[in-house]
């Protein structure tokens, strides 16, 4: 029988709306587009909110995903990063 792993407790951080508006966009993960919304000081990916840990890395509750996004020299999002059980996957900004 497989158990679900109970996932570790954080802390969730709330940022600016200046902040929060930067991540929401589209973005390519292999043949699949992932389209990040915002809702009230939450993001959301299909299925499933995501909550801030820290300025460009965000978790879920339900299950032990982190997702970081990475930015240019200018502070532009160029990529979000998700990594779950030990595997990675990136996705190129393509708002």
């Amino acid at each position: 029988m497989i158990r679900n792993k109970p996932v570790a407790v954080r802390n969730e951080i709330i940022l600016t709306e200046t902040e929060f508006n930067k991540f929401i966009g589209k973005y390519q993960m292999g043949g699949q587009i992932v389209t990040i919304t915002g809702e009230g000081y939450h993001l959301r990916m299909p299925g499933f909110g995501i909550l801030g840990a820290a300025p460009n890395r965000f978790y879920t509750r339900l299950q032990d995903i982190w997702i970081d996004f990475a930015a240019d020299g200018d502070g532009k999002i160029i990529k979000m990063i998700s990594a779950q059980g030990g595997s990675k996957a990136e996705a190129n900004t393509i708002k």
